[in-house]
C-alpha cells in the first residue's frame, strides 16, 4: 500500500471529525500533530479511555451504559444524516469510554460520505422497521441495490420479515 496516501486520508477524516463535531461535548477526537506527522507516521493524541470491548473493566469503573448507548446512537444519527460523514468501522475496540462517559472514536481509515438521497432512503429505511413495514423496508433497499426484474421483491420482504420479528418488542 502507498502509506503516504494512507496517512494523509486519515489525517484529512479525523480533520473532517473535528469540524464536524467541534462544540459537542460528549465525544473525543484525538488531536493531530501536524508539525509531527509525515507522509509515513501520524502522530496524534493517544485517548486516556477504556475499550468498549473490555465490558468487565467498564462495569468495574460505574460507567452508566444506558448513557453511553444514547450518545453513541446520537453520534451515529449525527454522522449520518446531519453530517452525511461517518465512521465506517465502529466497532468495540475503537470505540472508547473516556472520563465523564464521553465517546473517543479512534482509526479513520475507512469513512463514508453519503448523497442527500441515499441518506433520506436510510431514514426511510429506519421509518420502515420501526413501523415493521417489511414491504417498504424491502423497495427501499432494492432501490438502494444494483438489481434487475428477476428480483422478488416480494420474496425479499417475507424473508426480512422472518429475519427481523422476532426481534421486536425484545429488551
Amino acid at each position: 500500500k502507498d502509506t503516504g496516501h494512507v496517512i494523509i486520508n486519515q489525517t484529512n477524516n479525523i480533520l473532517q471529525f473535528q469540524k464536524n463535531l467541534k462544540g459537542d461535548p460528549t465525544v473525543v477526537i484525538p488531536k493531530v500533530y501536524l508539525e509531527y506527522t509525515t507522509p509515513q507516521v501520524l502522530v496524534m493524541e493517544a485517548l486516556n479511555g477504556t475499550p468498549m470491548s473490555q465490558l468487565e473493566k467498564l462495569r468495574g469503573q460505574g460507567v452508566h451504559p444506558e448513557l453511553i448507548v444514547k450518545r453513541g446512537m446520537r453520534l451515529f444519527f449525527r454522522m449520518v444524516f446531519q453530517d452525511k460523514f461517518f465512521h465506517g468501522d465502529l466497532h468495540a475496540g475503537n470505540l472508547f469510554v473516556m472520563p465523564g462517559d464521553k465517546i473517543g472514536l479512534i482509526d479513520f481509515g475507512v469513512v463514508g460520505r453519503l448523497s442527500d438521497k441515499v441518506r433520506d432512503s436510510i431514514a426511510d429505511m429506519f421509518v420502515s422497521l420501526a413501523q415493521q413495514d417489511y414491504e417498504r423496508l424491502a423497495h427501499v433497499y432494492v432501490e438502494m441495490s444494483p438489481y434487475n426484474e428477476t428480483t422478488d421483491v416480494d420474496q425479499f420482504a417475507r424473508d426480512l420479515r422472518d429475519l427481523i420479528a422476532p426481534y421486536f418488542g425484545l429488551s
